[in-house]
């Protein structure tokens, strides 16, 4: 058998352009919709 092992490279391409912008404030979007989400279900 062939010792095949995936790297990051390999599994999570980089190369895309819009999704470095999204990845980077990840956890901000996640933030804003719970936030969102709270102050929708209180009214």
């Amino acid at each position: 058998m062939e010792n095949t092992k995936m790297n990051q490279a390999d599994t999570c391409p980089r190369n895309e352009k819009g999704i470095g912008f999204f990845e980077r404030y990840l956890t901000v979007w996640v933030g804003l919709c719970i936030v969102a989400g709270i102050s929708l279900t209180h009214r």
